[in-house]
């Protein structure tokens, strides 16, 4: 019995919590802190993202944004990976894929250290990309975040 009490209570007490949590101590409504947009028709800016540490030194978190389907540098849906500041959404650096139909950043997944700069780095999925005379075979590639 007590248990479900306690239960009961701790229901109770993360209720009355929530409006908060969703909008905000006053009550009123979220507000955008910033925005990315892309930059071309169907370049799927956001199809992936991943958080990961403070990247430029601000103090806030940052994040890496997969937009697989751009096309930069003259190639076709070759795809792009943006580092952007959690503070600001400013660009941080950007990595474009290298090939047609590549589709970099088409997944994103964040990983530890592994190239030991004191920067965690990402792992890339590109599954349309064409690599060692293969078509279409895809490829995934680790990043590093610095």
């Amino acid at each position: 019995m007590m248990n479900n009490m306690k239960n009961a209570l701790l229901f109770l007490l993360a209720a009355s919590l929530l409006p908060q949590a969703l909008w905000g101590q006053d009550g009123g409504y979220p507000v955008d802190l910033w925005q990315v947009d892309g930059t071309r028709s169907d370049e799927s800016l956001g199809d992936s993202l991943t958080p990961t540490q403070d990247l430029d030194a601000d103090g806030v978190d940052d994040v890496f944004i997969g937009s697989p389907y751009a096309s930069t540098n003259g190639l076709s849906d070759n795809g792009y990976i943006r580092a952007v500041s959690g503070a600001t959404g400013n660009t941080i650096w950007q990595m474009d894929g290298t090939q047609n139909s590549e589709h970099l950043g088409h997944s994103l997944a964040p990983t530890q250290d592994l190239d030991a700069d004191g920067v965690e780095d990402v792992f890339s999925g590109s599954p349309y990309a064409s690599t060692n005379g293969l078509s279409y075979n895809g490829y995934i590639r680790a990043v590093s975040g610095a």
